[in-house]
């Protein structure tokens, strides 16, 4: 699963050896809460195409 998600900040602080990643702990915070927020209520509301995510990414338990 992959999402792309904008945030406009005014000075972005960015960290890693690329800068590739947002420093920002306040706004990762916030972009983490919203993400969960509306991943939580599309799984709620689709749970056909929930259950098909969440079995590409939980072990299969082996016998």
């Amino acid at each position: 699963m992959t999402a792309v998600v904008s945030v406009k900040l005014d000075r972005p602080e960015l960290e890693g050896a690329t800068c590739n990643r947002l420093g920002y702990r306040p706004v990762r915070a916030c972009v983490a809460d919203a993400v969960r927020e509306h991943l939580t209520a599309w799984l709620r509301a689709n749970p056909t195409q929930a259950k098909a995510v969440l079995a590409r990414i939980s072990p299969t338990p082996r016998h």
